[in-house]
């Protein structure tokens, strides 16, 4: 801190400011951190003056020369690197480096600069210096001012312009320098100091003893002249509110005696710096603070305002949110009450539906077992058929019919009530039906009996019987060839009375043997076939044998597949009539405890109503000590 003490009105500032600290409301503005950071300065009495301007313009070498410590500033030695130079007010002389790594800083001597500083002692910044912090025994600084030398614009080393541009924020003052002729990036850059600081700067035309050297003093006014009006322009402000200093740090380092030091214009500089900027630079502090409460008053007096209309009205946020929470709830209960009938009687449909389209299924697949059934029985392997087995499986599959109709049954009954779910926006759990479906088996399969004979000898008569019945036509050929045969041998011996004798006999004769040749042949397959079942009898038998296995278990299935559709027609209902319940309650709830929460809220916003009211006239009291201290300010500054 300077050693200077600050000025009653810019105490009386500080105070206004802390007095302002204790309006809670105040404290909460995002703005009120500037007020904090410019009472700081005001508090140290620190007024930070940026020394910028283009690259090589000799901004460097001329605050050197301001300070008279040209060593410090080494941009003689060659290009410098991107890092600032803050120098303020010390009792003894101090350098600091601060780098990445140790951003508390470290120590250093003025000789060793040029390692940090310059870059032929410290290539690319590797070093990675952020900013050299100076601290001298100066009398201007004693004034409460400091300098920070700034990267130089418009060079080949984009971060100069970057931390250049960042600077600005922090500055209250500006010693901008042009070297030569004025560029346009120059004014570009100057607009941006102007927009900061407004007016409160000081112009060098640096480097004048070479314009003075071609042209004499005419030179050297043409080139203050024209710097002067470029910034004029650039400014938007008259030419004769801008201070245009001509100087040479050059005329200054070589300078033979007193006049030589005068004509190198940094003694005017120096003057008018202490004049011109650290005599008013507690005051711009001061102002500056002021500045900054005023601009947090005004912003928070906005925002009571329209906190304070909300409250009145019923309308802040909270109190909106809770209302909306309220009528999306009364508006669920109604929707759910208003739709209870129309559900009801589309959960009653659809269910009808899949129960009609399950059943027909069934009746369906039972039709195709029957059918399939027997056209097995008539197919030619129905005599070799394993009867108890095939009705066995024709169970069974009537049985997977049933659980396949089941089955399907739940899983559409779900499907259709959680949808209904959905359009009535209540949780559901899923319903399921049981009725086992045992089915009944069927009793042994009895084979047909077989013929029965009181002997052997009454089965070969029997067995005779069919074969000489069967060789009926055997006889018949037999007698035509025996006539014929007769008739032949005869013929050449007998007249024709005797041949139709021989032939009579002949076939007589051949009819006899004939049959006994037939009868002889057929006999053994006849008492095979009377050992064997008659495979129609057999086929009789197992479609009756089917039809009574089938009989009891279809209509088991249909039943019980009846009773999965009353099971999940109930469960059906009685879940969603539940689930509905549950949300009416759950809703009378929320809405009761929501309720509950409005009235908190508004009885809360009364509070806060009155609250802001009474911080609102601690705010204007804080408005009113601002203006006293502004105009405190402007009587010490007359």
């Amino acid at each position: 801190m300077a050693p200077d003490t600050l000025s009653p009105a810019a105490r009386n500032v500080l105070d206004v400011i802390a007095a302002a600290g204790g309006v809670h409301g105040l404290t909460q503005d995002d703005r009120w951190d500037d007020v904090q950071t410019m009472a700081g300065k005001l508090r140290d009495r620190f007024f930070l003056v940026a020394v910028c301007g283009e690259f090589s313009s000799g901004k460097s070498t001329l605050l050197g020369a301001v300070l008279g410590r040209p060593e410090l500033f080494p941009a003689d030695v060659g290009p410098t690197t991107s890092v600032p130079t803050v120098v303020r007010w010390a009792e003894r002389e101090q350098i600091a480096v601060v780098t990445l790594e140790r951003p508390e800083g470290f120590a250093i001597t003025a000789p060793e600069l040029t390692g940090y500083v310059t870059e032929a002692g410290n290539p690319g910044n590797q070093r990675q210096v952020t900013e050299v912090r100076v601290g001298l025994p100066d009398a201007l600084l004693a004034a409460g001012i400091g300098f920070v030398d700034l990267p130089g614009i418009g060079s080949t080393n984009p971060r100069h312009a970057v931390i250049t541009n960042a600077y600005l924020e922090h500055i209250d003052a500006a010693l901008f320098v042009s070297g030569g002729p004025v560029s346009e990036s120059e004014m570009t850059f100057l607009q941006r100091v102007g927009e900061r600081i407004g007016t409160e700067l000081v112009l060098a035309r640096a480097q004048a003893d070479k314009p003075a050297i071609q042209f004499g003093q005419a030179g050297v006014d043409r080139a203050v002249d024209n710097l002067r009006e470029k910034s004029a322009d650039a400014l938007g402000v008259a030419r004769e509110s801008l201070t245009v200093l001509p100087v040479s740090a050059k005329l200054f380092q070589t300078a033979a005696d007193e006049d030589d030091e005068v004509a190198s214009g940094i003694p005017v500089l120096r003057q008018t710096l202490r004049t011109g900027v650290a005599v008013r630079a507690e005051n711009l502090l001061a102002v500056g603070a002021l500045n900054a409460l005023d601009a947090s008053v005004a912003a928070t007096q906005e925002r009571y305002r329209v906190r304070m209309i909300a409250l009145e009205q019923g309308q802040t946020p909270e109190i909106l949110a809770v209302r909306a929470d309220l009528a999306e709830r009364d508006a669920q209960l109604q929707q759910v009450t208003a739709t209870e009938k129309t559900w009801r009687s589309h959960l009653d449909s659809a269910l009808r539906s899949v129960a009609t389209d399950q059943l027909t299924a069934l009746n369906s697949g039972i039709h195709r077992l029957s059918a399939l059934a027997q056209a097995e029985i008539d197919g030619a392997k129905a005599v070799s058929l394993d009867a108890n087995r095939f009705t066995s499986n024709l169970i069974n599959q009537v049985h997977d019919l049933y659980t396949r109709a089941a089955g399907g049954l739940e899983e559409s009954a779900n499907a259709i009530v959680t949808e209904l779910a959905n359009d009535l926006g209540v949780p559901l759990e899923r319903i399921a039906a049981r009725s086992a479906f045992g089915g009944t088996q069927a009793g042994a399969f009895q084979e047909p009996e077989k013929r029965k004979f009181e002997s052997t000898v009454q089965r070969y008569a029997e067995a005779g019987t069919q074969a000489a019945r069967k060789a009926g036509f055997a006889r018949m050929i037999g007698a035509f060839g025996g006539m014929g045969l007769a008739a032949m041998i005869a013929a050449p011996f007998t007249g024709g009375a005797s041949l139709l004798v021989y032939a009579i006999g002949g076939a007589v004769a051949g009819a006899n043997a004939a049959t006994a040749v037939g009868t002889a042949v057929n006999m053994q397959s006849e008492l095979a076939a009377l050992d064997r079942i008659d495979p129609e009898q057999r086929r009789s038998r197992l479609r009756q044998h089917v039809r009574q296995a089938l009989a009891p278990n279809t209509e088991e299935a249909k039943k019980r597949l009846e009773d999965v559709v009353r099971q999940l027609q109930v469960q059906a209902f009685a879940t969603v009539d539940g689930a509905v319940e549950s949300a009416k309650r759950e809703v009378r709830l929320r809405i009761k405890e929501i309720s509950e929460d409005l009235q908190r809220t508004q009885d809360e916003a009364t509070a806060e109503l009155a609250r802001l009211r009474s911080e609102e006239r601690e705010i204007v009291g804080a408005v009113q000590q601002s203006a006293r201290a502004r105009a405190a300010l402007h009587t010490s500054d007359d």
